[in-house]
């Protein structure tokens, strides 16, 4: 690099050639910045964005079952058939990665928007919460399978205080579909996936729930999502 006022004389960046999936140093260690054979700077990209964060064990995921859930209405419901509840002093902040919808389309229905509802559990309180089932871990499977049980809960079913109403709760809209979308039961369509970014966190004491716009008649979804947990 070229002098500056910082560093009077020139540096160069000297590493080492490592292979990310062999070598790995513990805690606290201080080693040398990693390089590719071709003397390129190794970035934790070799994992994708989440890979340390889920090696760690910090990284979640879950969905309903193959039978599908009904959608409730986002004006109209106190009760949570999918949902992601943080709860009080759990010390750690939720992150959502992305969501997954699929359909099991039953006929025409009315056109909806699909979408969470935000719910701040200080002012209208959660109980009777059910973590979803999973293969590893009921409310959450950890994407380390070897990880442990995540702070925050997945839920296949919360009773919430108060009913929702669209001015305190409704936030976060993901999809929309037209009245004709489902023409008959053989028009099963998805996974339709939405991407966070880093829109989303949800903090202690909060729920996000999955809600809908209007009636979706005998048609029924299989929700799915992943997040990560950050402590406070």
């Amino acid at each position: 690099m070229a002098n500056s006022p910082f560093f009077p004389s020139t540096i160069s960046l000297v590493g080492q050639t490592a292979n990310p999936a062999t070598t790995q140093d513990t805690d606290t260690t201080q080693s040398a910045v990693s390089l590719g054979r071709q003397g390129d700077l190794l970035i934790s990209g070799v994992r994708q964005t989440y890979g340390v964060m889920a090696h760690r064990g910090n990284v979640f995921w879950g969905g309903a079952t193959t039978a599908g859930i009904a959608i409730p209405i986002n004006t109209t419901t106190s009760g949570s058939t999918f949902a992601l509840q943080n709860p009080a002093g759990s010390g750690v902040m939720a992150e959502l990665i992305d969501f997954d919808l699929n359909v099991l389309a039953a006929g025409v229905a009315s056109v909806t928007t699909v979408g969470f509802s935000i719910v701040n559990n200080a002012t209208n309180a959660a109980s009777a919460v059910s973590g979803l089932a999973g293969p590893i871990r009921a409310g959450g499977n950890p994407s380390n399978f070897n990880g442990g049980t995540p702070a925050c809960i997945l839920a296949g079913a919360i009773t919430f205080a108060s009913a929702l109403t669209v001015a305190a709760n409704w936030g976060i809209g993901l999809f929309s579909f037209g009245v004709s979308y489902l023409p008959t039961a053989t028009y099963n369509t998805g996974p339709f996936h939405y991407a966070f970014n880093g829109k989303v966190c949800v903090p202690p004491g909060w729920s996000i729930t999955l809600t809908a716009t209007a009636a979706w008649a005998a048609n029924t979804a299989i929700p799915s999502m992943s997040w990560a947990e950050y402590k406070l």
